[in-house]
């Protein structure tokens, strides 16, 4: 600032070494500037707010930055630093129990994760199963869980993993039956028979990960995996209401396969995750793992994803590839894979197909509307408009963050092939034919519980109109 006092001379104020100092330049030529404020004499009148020239609070610590601080010579007490895991999460248990005249049934999960204070050691538990039980059930077979050790204490992580996760499918049937109650006593009994299917995956695995950055990693894993598959059908007899015979034998068709496994992987997230699915940033997975022993095959994953944030709208989207090759990728002992899955293409989920859609039936294949979402190979491109319905003042459309709920919009596309087929966006003559479907849902996370419902409309469905489904998962 600049002005012209009464006698003439030239005034200004001038910001310099944490003070305001005023200068005045006489009004005839050569004059020489005088600094006003820096006599000591100087009234606060001539100093401009705030006065710092006076001294401020942040002056005085800089002129002494040790204030506060403790004597250099203060002992502290030190000890080892203690390893030991605490409890950092755990799931929220859940437990069924039900009961009927065919029996009873029970079912739960928990799970839970230990960690140090700084993180050097993490183990994960996580048991699940159920079963059913009126004399001839069995629990154990049903019963399921995984064990997890992670050690991080180096920049390169290294560890553990145990599985045993059971596949159980009951098919029941009921009938009626001529039963000989002995003394030449013959009545006809109520017949229940379950046929129950148990596929048995056990793994046992090494990892090792080395992170580049905060946002990418190299993975390295080896392990031993081991597939079975037996089958048991159980049969009840009841008359007039009345249990009089279970039995439960074993059915044909048992097989166990063994392999050793070794993979790499590349991995990469920079995403930002919302309340129930990423809203910014990019995730990618590439993984290639071989497998030797019983079967020879290999299997490869390309899974990337990109996040683009509008605010408070999140555009998501997806490709994905993953399937299996060499030898025997095409043996009828793997589980096809299958694309309806939750969380790939939404609308084909394998439940919600009836008989009443397979038409253009051949000899060959009775189901085309089903046999096209099964390959050894399959492919998957999303898309996806996020909106945050219910959550916080910073993020959310209105503030509830008590229950975190989005809106989606989404489309799909999805291919699944085999072993000397190629995908294709059309159809071809063999029934191979690439899906689409387009749909609307909500999610909501419900304590630790991210639920999804959707509407869908699958294109490749004939004669079917919306599709409706509930999945429990968070957004990819």
């Amino acid at each position: 600032m600049t002005v012209a006092s009464q006698t003439g001379e030239l005034a200004f104020s001038l910001y310099e070494d944490d003070n305001y100092n005023i200068y005045t330049l006489p009004a005839s030529p050569g004059g020489i500037a005088v600094a006003a404020s820096a006599v000591a004499e100087t009234p606060r009148a001539a100093a401009l707010p705030p006065f710092r020239a006076t001294g401020s609070e942040i002056t005085r610590y800089l002129q002494n930055p040790a204030l506060g601080l403790p004597p250099e010579s203060t002992a502290y007490r030190t000890r080892p630093y203690d390893p030991s895991l605490h409890l950092a999460y755990l799931g929220p248990p859940s437990i069924g129990v039900g009961a009927d005249r065919y029996g009873y049934g029970v079912g739960g999960s928990v799970a839970a994760e230990f960690t140090d204070i700084l993180g050097h050691h993490d183990i994960g538990v996580a048991i699940q199963g159920g079963g059913y039980g009126s004399g001839g059930g069995s629990f154990a077979n049903q019963i399921g869980g995984e064990v997890y050790y992670l050690n991080q204490t180096h920049r390169f992580n290294w560890g553990a993993d145990v599985v045993h996760i059971p596949y159980v499918s009951i098919f029941p049937a009921e009938g009626k039956q001529l039963v000989d109650l002995g003394n030449g006593n013959i009545v006809l009994a109520d017949v229940l028979q379950q046929v129950r299917e148990i596929q048995t995956i056990d793994d046992v695995s090494g990892i090792a990960q080395y992170p580049f950055s905060s946002t990418r990693r190299l993975e390295v894993s080896g392990g031993f995996q081991r597939y079975s598959y037996k089958a048991d059908v159980e049969t009840l007899l009841f008359v007039n209401g009345q249990l009089i015979s279970d039995k439960l034998s074993k059915l044909p068709g048992g097989f166990a396969v063994s392999m050793a496994k070794a993979g790499v992987a590349f991995v990469g997230d920079s995403s930002t995750f919302g309340f129930i699915s990423p809203v910014r940033g990019t995730r990618y997975r590439y993984e290639v793992q071989a497998l030797h022993g019983d079967l020879k095959f290999v299997t490869a994953l390309a899974d990337w994803r990109k996040y683009f944030f509008i605010r408070p709208v999140t555009l998501a989207v997806r490709g994905l590839q993953y399937g299996r090759y060499g030898t025997d990728s095409e043996n009828n002992v793997l589980t096809p894979l299958y694309l309806g899955e939750p969380g790939l293409m939404r609308g084909y989920d394998p439940y919600s197909i009836g008989a009443d859609e397979c038409t253009n039936k051949t000899t060959t294949d009775p189901c085309p509307t089903l046999s096209r979402l099964i390959g050894s190979r399959i492919a998957v491109a999303s898309a996806e408009v996020r909106v945050p319905l219910l959550g916080t003042k910073q993020y959310g459309l209105i503030n509830a963050a008590f229950l975190p709920t989005e809106l989606f919009a989404f489309a799909d596309a999805g291919e699944a092939w085999h072993s000397g087929q190629h995908p294709k966006l059309g159809s071809d003559t063999s029934g191979q034919e690439a899906v689409y479907s387009v749909g609307a849902g909500v999610r909501i996370l419900l304590s630790y519980i991210p639920l999804e419902l959707y509407a869908a409309k699958p294109f490749q469905r004939p004669g079917q109109g919306i599709v409706y489904g509930f999945n429990i998962i968070p957004g990819w």
